[in-house]
C-alpha cells in the first residue's frame, strides 16, 4: 500500500518524464529541418513594428539611406543570406497604402507588409536551426517556413464521355 505522498511524488515524476519527452521530441523536430511540405533552404521573416529595412540586390538595406543592414546572429552573419521582398509583384507604396487601411479598418496595429521577406540561406544550414537564431535578432517579430508549391492540377479523363 502506499502513501498519499507517494502517489502525489509518483505523478510528479510522470509529469515531469511527460514534460521532459515531449521538449525531447520537439527539439527532434526542430533538429530535423523543415516539416514535410516546405522549403529546405528558404524562411519568411517579419520585422517586427517601425522597421526601415528593406530588400534591396538579396541583401537587407535600411530605406532611408541605402546603406547595408549587417547583423551577427550568433554564428550567422545575416548578410550571407540572400534576402527578398516576399510581396515583391505589389509596389511599395501600394502596399503601405494598404497596410495602412487595414489597421484603420481592423482597428488594431497589424504588421506591415513592406517588413515580411524571404530568407534563403546557403546549402547545408537548417532552416529550423536559423529561424531559432533569427528570432534572437533584434527587430524580428516573426520567422516561419515557406511552403512548397502547389502542383500543378491534373486534368479529369473525360474520354469514357465522348461518343
Amino acid at each position: 500500500m502506499t502513501s498519499a505522498k507517494g502517489a502525489v511524488d509518483a505523478s510528479r515524476g510522470r509529469c515531469v518524464f511527460l514534460a521532459a519527452s515531449a521538449v525531447s521530441l520537439l527539439i527532434g523536430q526542430a533538429i530535423a529541418g523543415a516539416p514535410p511540405g516546405y522549403r529546405n533552404d528558404a524562411l519568411w521573416v517579419q520585422m517586427g513594428p517601425g522597421s526601415a529595412a528593406r530588400a534591396r540586390e538579396g541583401k537587407l538595406v535600411d530605406r532611408s539611406s541605402g546603406a547595408r543592414l549587417v547583423a551577427q546572429a550568433g554564428p550567422i552573419d545575416l548578410s550571407a543570406l540572400h534576402w527578398d521582398a516576399a510581396i515583391a509583384a505589389v509596389p511599395e507604396p501600394a502596399l503601405g497604402s494598404f497596410h495602412a487601411r487595414a489597421s484603420i479598418n481592423l482597428a488594431r496595429p497589424i504588421g506591415d507588409p513592406r517588413t515580411l521577406f524571404t530568407a534563403t540561406a546557403a546549402p547545408g544550414v537548417d532552416v529550423a536551426w536559423l529561424a531559432v537564431v533569427l528570432t534572437t535578432v533584434p527587430g524580428v517579430e516573426r520567422t516561419g517556413f515557406v511552403p512548397l508549391p502547389m502542383p500543378p492540377p491534373v486534368a479529369p479523363d473525360f474520354q469514357p464521355l465522348q461518343g
